[in-house]
């Protein structure tokens, strides 16, 4: 067999030899016995092998068509995720045995899987996520016993909050890989764009019905909210989203009814930014949206602006906007966890975290909450204790040390000027305007880093997605455009 062919959809698929076929097959085999024996040691439902014979039917369907499985995987893990099977397994738990298989099949019909560019800060902050946890094998008890005592939950072995949070942490950097070098066409990465743009898309058509059927209208009590985890997710979801349309448009990379049609959600999209009420995103949006201006200067982008402040002045205006909730917008020293000040009192814990409990190594991944003091008032009048720092930086600093804040400032540097360096080399508007959008992404969750933690997954359990999760899949596939205009792919031809 070759190592490649046409399918009638006229897509590039995976071909293999018989031999190594053969061996892939027995591998998966092996990773069967070993989630047989996982699960039982683990007590955990055995209805959860279920999901390997489905990753491996879905592997077979989709290795005869790749861009199929891109398109599925982004614009369906953001519609549907809720967990398929009990707590434990999402559609992305799926999708990651299904693009990861895809993955060694590719790097076994090409004999070749290089790191370059982007990917190898993309692995410095994963290498230094594993070190927090290989360096704090010894306080594996302590957890246990902590859960049991402040929380009283019983742990099914030692390890299990480093196990989930891995897990989870490594699905959103594995979704960067499987975007890089999965979308190895410009059909592809055009394709892949679409389903995630259609899945903003949905997000926002779906939360704003919800918003215009809440009677309290604009105000913080009626956020947007979807099908992610928080309803921030909306506002970070819709403003990475319209900071790529605002480089689409500037820079005519999409022409004709194309272009219509993406201003078109752009301003269904900034509508869903504008009603989530999250004050954070308002700022990293016009953070973005002013630095792209100085960069292009564009007369365009100043009519969408204009556009921009008519619609969110005409939201306004035909909204009850009560004037406890505009206090409640702009008062950042509120006490009942909308301002500043639950902000301070969640550094000043991880810090304390850092100084009496991690030291240089941090507590390691997954381990916050367990040391975490401060409780927050749910509204349901909950007392619950905090599982993150509200920070990117002090997250960092309290779970994986010294090392893993390095990480992040290797991270943010490297890729800030290898984006800026293609940026500057770049041949077509596709490649100018992915690595634009990548160089305003990186902007933007530098300040996020200070009141949020989008870059991260959430702290606290293997659950289902936030927008975060969609931020690696763009850089991936930043990186893969940058690979193309490198080593550029014939386009199979259709029929």
């Amino acid at each position: 067999m070759t190592n490649a062919g046409l399918t009638a959809f006229g897509e590039e698929r995976i071909g293999l030899r018989r031999e190594t076929a053969g061996w892939l097959a027995l591998a998966a085999a092996l990773v069967f016995l070993v989630l047989l024996f996982g699960v039982q040691q683990a007590g955990l439902p055995q209805a959860i092998l279920l999901v390997v014979p489905a990753a491996l039917a879905a592997l077979l369907i989709f290795a005869a068509w790749p861009t199929a499985a891109l398109v599925v995987w982004t614009l369906g893990c953001g519609l549907v995720p809720l967990p398929l099977l009990g707590r434990e397994v999402f559609l992305y738990d799926l999708f990651s045995f299904v693009l990861a298989g895809l993955w060694v099949l590719k790097v076994f019909s090409t004999g070749r899987m290089r790191f370059q560019g982007a990917d190898w800060p993309v692995l410095i902050v994963a290498a230094a996520a594993l070190l927090s946890v290989l360096v704090n094998l010894g306080r594996m008890s302590t957890v246990a016993e902590r859960m049991m005592h402040e929380f009283h939950i019983r742990l099914e072995f030692l390890g299990k909050t480093n196990l989930s949070a891995g897990l989870l942490w490594s699905s959103y950097l594995l979704a960067y890989f499987f975007a890089s070098r999965l979308a190895d066409t410009q059909r592809k990465i055009r394709w892949t764009l679409a389903a995630v743009l259609l899945m903003a898309l949905g997000n926002a058509v779906y939360a704003l019905i919800r918003w215009i059927l809440n009677p309290m209208g604009f105000s913080r009590q009626n956020r947007t909210d979807a099908f992610f985890q928080e309803a921030q997710d909306q506002g970070y979801l819709s403003a990475l989203l319209l900071t790529g349309i605002l480089v689409a448009l500037a820079l005519h990379v999409v022409k004709g009814w194309r272009r219509w049609a993406v201003f078109g959600a752009g301003g269904v999209i900034l509508l869903n930014l504008v009603c989530n009420f999250t004050r954070a995103v308002y700022v990293e949006f016009a953070l973005a949206a002013t630095l792209l201006f100085g960069v292009l200067r564009s007369r365009q982008l100043i009519l969408l602006a204009i556009l921009a402040a008519i619609l969110i002045a005409g939201v306004l205006m035909i909204s009850n906007v009560d004037e406890q909730y505009l206090v409640m917008f702009t008062d950042i020293g509120s006490k009942k966890a909308q301002g500043l000040s639950l902000r301070v009192e969640s550094w000043s814990d991880a810090i304390r975290i850092f100084r009496e409990d991690g030291g240089f190594w941090g507590v390691g991944l997954g381990n916050y909450m367990v040391y975490s003091k401060v409780r927050v008032t749910m509204p349901s009048l909950r007392r619950v204790r905090l599982a993150s720092a509200h920070g990117m930086y002090l997250q960092v600093l309290a779970e994986q040390g010294i090392l893993g804040v390095a990480a992040w400032a290797i991270f943010f540097i490297s890729l800030l000027a290898y984006f800026i360096r293609k940026l500057r080399g770049a041949g077509t508007p596709a490649q100018r305007g992915m690595n634009l959008w990548a160089v305003l992404i990186l902007v933007m969750y530098l300040w996020d880093g200070v009141f949020y933690m989008v870059l991260l997954p959430p702290g606290h359990s293997h659950e289902t997605l936030t927008a975060g999760y969609y931020v690696w899949v763009v850089l991936g596939l930043v990186e893969a455009q940058n690979r193309l205009a490198v080593s550029p792919r014939r386009e199979p031809a259709e029929g």
